[in-house]
């Protein structure tokens, strides 16, 4: 754990020269994810960090399909976030975790099931490493497929991004509900990703978790391209 270690105080030094890129940002994106006060969520207002005791609709389209997280959740996760700058971590945290549980049940139920359906002599005479292999394959397959298609879903439909494409700033720190959706839904997995190789560490090594733990920590560093309204 000492990668995670050294890679909390990079992000701690970091954190507050990004936070300062923020202020660059268009005024644009100060309507963003609905914010809690008071375990209460609105749309963010154009005047930073005023407090809202009710919702009201965003002018621009496409912010996240998906309704924002229990306040218990987000005030669960908001220090840690704020501890390491992490700031639109708490707004999907839900997804990540929804993404975890996904991944994990395609793994321990779906494959099994299809995979039995479809290939029964095959899967059936696999021995057990080679099982647990072939599941995680399965999982990476519904991940690319899912992640790719929405992925390209928002390329295509969410005018807050394509606004964006004039201003290098925002294309780097820029932040839209719909892109931390797919944000949420990568940590997610990469977080399902360093479960399995930390329980399977016989079977897939050192070098496979060690991946795990780099493609969890870099795309954490996602959550730090926020609008500054969060």
């Amino acid at each position: 754990m000492v990668v995670f270690a050294k890679w909390l105080q990079i992000v701690e030094i970091i954190s507050p020269h990004i936070a300062k890129s923020h202020d660059f940002l268009r005024a644009a994106n100060d309507l963003r994810r609905p914010s809690y006060s008071q375990g209460l969520f609105s749309a963010s207002p154009s005047s930073r960090l005023r407090k809202v005791t009710s919702y009201q609709a965003p002018s621009l389209n496409m912010l996240d399909p998906i309704p924002p997280p229990p306040s218990f959740l987000f005030n669960l996760t908001k220090p840690f976030a704020d501890r390491f700058g992490l700031t639109s971590l708490p707004y999907h945290i839900h997804e990540v975790l929804f993404a975890l549980v996904l991944y994990q049940s395609v793994q321990s139920i779906v494959s099994p099931v299809v995979s039995r359906f479809l290939f029964p002599n095959v899967y059936n005479g696999l021995t057990k490493r080679t099982r647990v292999n072939w599941d995680v394959h399965v999982v990476s397959l519904v991940q690319s497929l899912l992640i790719n298609g929405l992925a390209l879903w928002v390329m295509f439909v969410d005018e807050e991004r394509a606004q964006m494409g004039t201003s290098v700033v925002e294309r780097v720190y820029g932040y839209t509900g719909a892109s931390g959706l797919i944000q949420g839904l990568a940590c997610g997995y990469f977080l399902w990703d360093l479960v399995v190789s930390t329980r399977y560490i016989g079977i897939f090594g050192v070098g496979i978790w060690a991946h795990a733990v780099t493609a969890l920590l870099v795309f954490s560093f996602g959550f730090v391209s926020a609008s500054p309204c969060l």
